[in-house]
């Protein structure tokens, strides 16, 4: 019996839009005191292609945004008029932030049942801001909302699944994920033995990443793919019925 859903929070929980290209690391930017010294362009190179580099799927580390900061400070010989700390936190200011389409109704359908809801993402952001991101958003209580820089590993890593599961107190059997990416949200909790998966993919990733077959013929294993949640709604209840 299924008594637990955790979340994935970015294009799952959250849509959201850059204000500038440059926003994972415009906070840094912004408050460089000798921006004059160094090469902007250089450094904005660089700090792309780290990134392009670091969320490469294969790598199933995470750091906390800190560290690339401090990466860049180190490297280019930076000089900051604010604690790093502090600029650190301000990384997701420089995004437009909403809730994913119908994701509220879904939320609220879920509450109705008395189903445990927490959030589980991946994100090199602290707990504390996306917390402050996903409160501001959606009026829904969670048990608790985790991310992969508390623990330096990152779906589809098995073992980050299963410290979110302790830390949570839920059994795997009876816990699913929800998430739009095919190999984080979807595969990953089928490696890590939870209940089920639930793909909502809101975006343009293909299911068909998915390689290993298992996934789909496993009778034990509940594995559903959406387009968006306004898919999912009109499909609740036949869904539900395999809870």
């Amino acid at each position: 019996m299924i008594k637990n859903v955790l979340f994935d929070c970015w294009s799952t929980l959250i849509k959201f839009d850059p204000k500038t290209s440059n926003w994972p690391y415009s906070a840094l930017l912004d408050n460089i005191e000798n921006k004059d010294e160094i090469d902007v362009d250089e450094f904005k190179k660089f700090a792309t292609l780290f990134l392009d580099e670091y969320y490469n799927p294969s790598i199933k580390y995470e750091i906390d945004n800190i560290q690339f900061y401090q990466l860049l400070v180190d490297t280019f010989n930076l000089k900051l008029n604010k604690p790093l700390e502090e600029i650190k936190e301000m990384t997701l200011d420089y995004l437009n932030i909403r809730s994913e389409d119908d994701v509220l109704p879904f939320l609220y359908k879920l509450k109705e049942r008395k189903l445990n809801l927490a959030v589980a993402s991946n994100t090199m952001y602290s707990k504390k801001k996306t917390q402050e991101i996903i409160k501001s958003t959606i009026d829904v209580e969670f048990d608790d909302i985790i991310t992969s820089s508390m623990y330096g590993v990152r779906k589809p890593h098995k073992e980050f699944f299963i410290a979110s599961l302790n830390r949570l107190g839920y059994k795997k059997d009876e816990t699913i994920y929800i998430g739009d990416s095919p190999i984080e949200d979807g595969y990953g909790p089928y490696l890590a033995a939870f209940k089920g998966s639930i793909l909502v993919l809101n975006t343009n990733k293909n299911p068909s990443l998915i390689t290993d077959r298992r996934i789909y013929e496993d009778k034990n294993y509940l594995f559903r793919i959406y387009q968006n949640y306004k898919e999912l709604l009109s499909d609740f209840d036949n869904l539900v019925k395999l809870f």
